[in-house]
């Protein structure tokens, strides 16, 4: 084996470690987003962020023009809501205490929702379907 062999080889193996090393980091990253407690502004309880509902809102754009619009938009996370766990109301992130916390963990992160939160549903005009389904 010649000596570019053996360094490609060893690229190879460094790049298979890291990715390892990547996705335990990333497993332990979620871990403890999860279970950051959220604080419900309707009945003022704290639950971890695991338990919560996350709800993908989108919005709608009329056609226009031959072939413009006609398209629903998926709205910013922070322009979304959450579901408490306790009393089950719905909570809209932008107004939100911890909107920057949660945004943060969303956005920064790079994690899905899926991975965070106990549902996640996407609403349409008020009709929601859950992405699990």
């Amino acid at each position: 084996m010649n000596t570019l062999d053996r360094t490609l080889k060893n690229l190879t193996q460094t790049e298979e470690e890291m990715r390892q090393n990547y996705e335990v980091l990333k497993k332990r990253f979620v871990d403890a987003a999860r279970r950051s407690f959220i604080l419900c502004i309707h009945c003022n309880k704290k639950s971890v962020l695991s338990s919560w509902t996350f709800i993908q809102n989108h919005w709608y754009e009329k056609p226009h023009g031959c072939l413009g619009g006609d398209n629903w938009w998926s709205s910013k996370k922070e322009c979304c809501h959450i579901s408490c766990p306790k009393c089950e109301k719905q909570n809209y992130l932008y107004n939100h205490p911890q909107k920057e916390k949660i945004v943060k963990i969303l956005n920064d992160f790079r994690f899905n929702e899926e991975e965070l939160f106990l549902m996640v549903y996407d609403e349409h005009n008020d009709k929601y379907k859950s992405r699990k389904e």
